[in-house]
Formats: structure tokens, C-alpha cells, sequence
């Protein structure tokens, strides 16, 4: 009985691990189109500078559409990549991001 609650309980959670990986998008208006990323959870997609959108993954609630975009801002010609500000300080300290070259909401600019 043990054995078969085990397997029941492995394969009930299956999908959500499978779900990791994944191709998502979401539509950001006639700007940016489909913006195209992939299902993971929060310190994969932050790890690689990126952000997370809600509701485009299959299983848990960690697993969320990671956009990793590169970016260029018009004041620096440096790339940098789009995540959010609160990231960006975090990462890098005050003043190193730029708005209006990313999609997403306001609070997701370019970090450089």
C-alpha cells in the first residue's frame, strides 16, 4: 500500500516538474508582439538577469514565463538585460537601470 501511495503521489507531481523548461510567451502590445521566454522558477530566471510573468506555465505557483532579454539603452552603449529595478539595485546598486526599452510593466527596465 505504502509503495503504491508513493508511486500515486510521484506521478501527481510529475507535471509540474516536467512543466520546468518549457517554451512560454505573453503579449505585450504592438510595441514588443509575443515576447517569447521559458517556464521556471524564480532563482533560475533571476539568476540570469531576467523576470517572471504569472499564468503562462503549467504547475506550481513557482513556476512562472522567465524573459531573458538583452538590452540597449540610448544614454549607455552598453548592453545590458531586462529584469526588474528592484533586481537591478540589488544586484548592482542604485542607478543602473533605464526605462522604455523593455517590455513589460514600468518596473521592469534595462539593467546595465
Amino acid at each position: 500500500m505504502k509503495l503504491l501511495t508513493l508511486t500515486i503521489l510521484s506521478l501527481a507531481s510529475l507535471p509540474s516538474v516536467l512543466a520546468f523548461g518549457e517554451a512560454c510567451y505573453y503579449y505585450d502590445g504592438a510595441k514588443y508582439g509575443n515576447v517569447h521566454g521559458t517556464c521556471g522558477p524564480e532563482s533560475w530566471c533571476l539568476q540570469g538577469m531576467g523576470y517572471r510573468v504569472a499564468g503562462r506555465c503549467p504547475g506550481d505557483h513557482n513556476n512562472r514565463c522567465c524573459i531573458r532579454r538583452d538590452c540597449v539603452t540610448s544614454l549607455i552603449a552598453f548592453p545590458g538585460k531586462c529584469t526588474t529595478v528592484e533586481h537591478c539595485r540589488n544586484v548592482k546598486g542604485p542607478g543602473h537601470s533605464s526605462p522604455g526599452v523593455c517590455p513589460g510593466p514600468s518596473n521592469i527596465q534595462c539593467c546595465i
